[in-house]
């Protein structure tokens, strides 16, 4: 009997859409987003994970380049995994459950601006 392969259920898949990110919003001291990622907020209330990313990106700030990834699993638990342009992990944060239909979202911090990857 075949096992069927798990569907991923990823934020990015759905709000694919956005062009290269051109206009950023000031979100926070040194901070801006793009419009997708700040339309991603507000569409998914996910606010949340962007004060995760501004709170937490001073640790890791001398890294140019970020990959900030949500990652739900099936009981709700939430990790957030920050790695480099190479993929090395860079940071790991546990989060409490908090009420997000996607199993993933990924957003990129290049400099100061947090963008999809769509968007790059």
């Amino acid at each position: 009997m075949k096992k069927n392969k798990k569907i991923e259920n990823c934020a990015n898949s759905l709000y694919n859409e956005f062009p290269k990110a051109e206009v950023f919003i000031k979100y926070a001291k040194n901070i801006n987003v793009s419009e997708g990622i700040l339309y991603v907020a507000e569409q998914e209330d996910c606010h949340w994970f962007l004060d995760i990313v501004v709170h937490n990106c001073i640790m890791v700030n001398e890294i140019k380049y970020q990959k900030w990834q949500l990652l739900k699993n099936p009981d709700g638990e939430i990790l957030v995994v920050v790695s480099d342009r190479k993929g090395n992990r860079l940071l790991e944060i546990n989060v409490p459950e908090k009420d997000f239909y996607f199993s993933s979202f990924t957003i990129c911090k290049i400099s100061n601006d947090l963008l999809m990857p769509c968007e790059q």
